[in-house]
């Protein structure tokens, strides 16, 4: 696949979306401080990857929802906006009701501004949390058709993910990591250049993952 210079999109690169940790659960402060720095890494190698305007920050993290409570308008807006997609693959994602709200508001928007004919447009980039071989077989519709290899990475990405390269020791792995994630956000966010929508077409009782997660607890 060509893709342009990564010139002239100005909004928000990717929304980065991921299991959170429960909120008084005693890991959780330490859980979601290591994809708040993934997040924040990938956010410094896009503003030096693109001419994004310093008044736009390069990706959308929500840190706010706790269970209960409906969706906030910056999750609406931020799916309605953000170029990409970045789900964090671990086997919890797939059991979250906002994950699979996230994926499913974000296919919604994708399917209404997809080119007639095309083949080649999706803007969902998965990326492995953990190793490849603890998440759930088989993966839910729509995530087993993305591809989460990648020959820019390196091999213990797959073997450990993103997780176990934070805790590893092998900063020079994860770092390569990082910037090829960022790399693939500004090349996929350049070719689809996605349209924003009206966060109004968003149901609230959507999930990408119920179906899957119904048939797998019968």
């Amino acid at each position: 696949m060509a893709y342009e210079n990564a010139l002239g999109v100005q909004a928000p690169y990717f929304f980065l979306s991921y299991h959170r940790a429960p909120s008084d659960g005693p890991s959780s402060a330490d859980e979601d401080k290591h994809v708040l720095k993934f997040y924040n890494d990938l956010c410094r190698h896009i503003r030096h990857l693109t001419d994004l305007d310093s008044d736009i920050i390069p990706g959308f993290l929500d840190r706010q929802m706790q269970a209960g409570t409906r969706w906030p308008p910056a999750v609406k807006n931020a799916l309605a906006e953000c170029q990409t997609f970045v789900a964090l693959y671990e086997p919890r994602y797939f059991r979250s009701d906002y994950c699979g709200y996230e994926w499913a508001c974000f296919e919604t928007r994708q399917a209404q501004g997809r080119p007639s004919g095309s083949l080649a447009y999706d803007a969902i980039i998965p990326v492995l949390m953990v190793e490849a071989t603890r998440l759930p077989d088989p993966l839910p519709r729509g995530a087993k058709e993305l591809q989460y290899s990648d020959s820019a990475l390196p091999a213990s990405y797959a073997s450990q993910g993103i997780w176990g390269l934070l805790h590893s020791g092998r900063s020079t792995d994860y770092k390569k990591t990082t910037l090829a994630v960022a790399r693939r956000i500004v090349d996929v966010a350049q070719f689809t250049r996605i349209a924003r929508c009206s966060a109004e077409i968003f149901d609230d009782d959507a999930n990408a993952f119920a179906d899957w997660r119904h048939d797998r607890e019968r």
